[in-house]
């Protein structure tokens, strides 16, 4: 009881401080409908075990794991992969995300509660921060608002345990600020989007249009933006070379060497986007969603309306910069404000209902795979007897389940991560396994390493309509002795 009280005062108090530094207050029915929606969205996220384990988390998670097990600020769990790329100390990524849990954790300790906590803790404060930027700032009524708030959690669930809720909700919050007319606030408001993009990079794609949108608003800004910008990004860097030793002339060696890894995955920008348009049954599916918005964007610009103007800078600033991140998260994002947006101004032409019908039937529609998975899927957890868990073995290899279900994140030292085995993104086959290691997973991965065959491995089906990539018990894990 007393880390969700503590969660609730966490969140409650910074919500309370945005919503009322915005030039114009949330009304306190906003409020009430707000907390009602989040205490419901909450217990139906934790009954369908959200956030989910993510093929990502170790590699992120991994660092604090260690560095409280007593060891140094690096990630041995992934050190078949990160050896490949020349150091597994935590250099491979911007060290935000990591400082941030590490605090979190030497609070709450190393437990799938905790990572939950935190996670959980993020999404709201970037739902509760994009709440306000679209009722307050934008006009929204509440119901689109909502809508949209739903659709971004939905978009967070799906990331798991990485730095992206951290950092977008330190991005939205920022940005909340920064729509303010309190100028303490706003400076505020810029330290915190500097942080964002320390904690996950790919937020310099959004932070960047939208201060090229606040100084062409106001351009007597630019002065407070480049001296807080410069002030706080000296300010971090400091930091982190005081507290974590870090080096910044190796880290931009490796990060850059592991984004070039994980950005194209073997393809040009123009070869990713057609092949995920093209071998992705959701991508499909989104697909005229995604063709409709941008069409509203263009002509947008062509209207000179600000907002769709910063909307597409922000699409295409971060295809530019990470292309499968952009085409599966990001743009998602926008696809939906852009027609939430677009429905405001056919709405004179709709009653009110039906234009509510209208944005939940958007959402379900861009949402489908994901609401079909989270219905169909059995969640229960099913764990190898326990005679087969007693092993000797010199390596532990184990995925994202396997280190939640199995360990609950107190992982052993000879533990390795099965989602970082090697250093290919996309392997064809099956890795082979060593004779000294142990292997633990859950059903989704041999499943996308396309090695089912020794494995029943069945998936969702709707009458008699397979879904091939959706795993009907992901829950279930295996064992596989050499």
């Amino acid at each position: 009881m007393n880390i969700i009280y503590s969660l609730f005062l966490a969140f409650y108090r910074p919500v309370m401080t945005l919503g009322n530094l915005l030039p114009s207050k949330a009304g306190a029915k906003e409020i009430r409908i707000f907390f009602l929606y989040f205490i419901v969205f909450s217990v139906i996220a934790l009954a369908l075990g959200w956030p989910r384990p993510n093929r990502d988390d170790m590699i992120f998670i991994g660092t604090p794991i260690h560095y409280l097990a007593g060891g140094n600020f690096e990630n041995s769990y992934c050190s078949y992969f990160l050896e490949q790329l020349g150091t597994i100390r935590h250099l491979y990524y911007v060290p935000g995300h990591a400082i941030l849990l590490t605090g979190w954790l030497k609070l709450w300790g190393v437990s799938a509660v905790s990572f939950v906590a935190f996670t959980v803790l993020c999404w709201w404060i970037g739902g509760w921060s994009l709440f306000l930027i679209l009722t307050r700032h934008v006009r929204w009524h509440t119901w689109p608002a909502l809508v949209a708030v739903t659709h971004y959690l939905f978009v967070m669930s799906m990331l798991g345990l990485r730095p992206d809720s951290a950092g977008w909700g330190c991005m939205l919050a920022g940005i909340c600020l920064l729509l303010g007319e309190r100028r303490r606030w706003q400076i505020a408001g810029y330290v915190l989007t500097v942080g964002s993009v320390l904690i996950a990079p790919v937020c310099f794609a959004v932070v960047i249009p939208v201060y090229v949108y606040l100084l062409v608003k106001d351009p007597k800004r630019l002065k407070t933006l480049l001296l807080t910008c410069t002030l706080a990004s000296v300010l971090f860097a400091g930091l982190a070379g005081f507290f974590i030793d870090f080096d910044y002339a190796e880290f931009y060696r490796v990060f850059t060497r592991h984004i070039g890894v994980a950005r194209f995955r073997g393809y040009t920008r123009t070869d990713y986007l057609v092949q995920f348009f093209t071998t992705n049954m959701y991508a499909v599916l989104r697909l005229p969603f995604y063709a409709l918005a941008l069409l509203l964007l263009l002509y947008g610009c062509y209207r000179r309306n600000a907002f769709m103007a910063m909307l597409l800078a922000v699409a295409l600033l971060s295809y530019w910069m990470y292309p499968p991140y952009a085409l599966e998260n990001v743009h998602l994002i926008i696809a939906l404000v852009t027609l939430l947006y677009s429905l405001r101004f056919t709405g004179r032409l709709l009653p009110k209902n039906l234009g509510g019908l209208l944005a939940v039937l958007l959402l379900g529609a861009m949402n489908l795979v994901f609401l079909i998975t989270n219905i169909f899927q059995v969640n229960e957890v099913v764990l190898p007897p326990a005679p087969e868990r007693t092993f000797a073995a010199a390596y532990v290899c184990g995925d994202a389940f396997a280190a939640r279900y199995i360990y609950d994140y107190k992982l052993p030292s000879n533990f390795k991560s099965l989602d970082f085995y090697r250093y290919d993104f996309a392997p064809e086959g099956f890795y082979e396994q060593r004779q000294d290691e142990v292997w633990i997973f859950g059903a989704i991965y041999p499943y996308r390493m396309n090695d089912n065959r020794e494995y029943d491995i069945p998936v969702v089906k709707i009458g008699n309509i397979p879904f091939r990539s959706i795993v009907l018990y992901p829950n279930h894990l295996y064992i596989r002795k050499p």
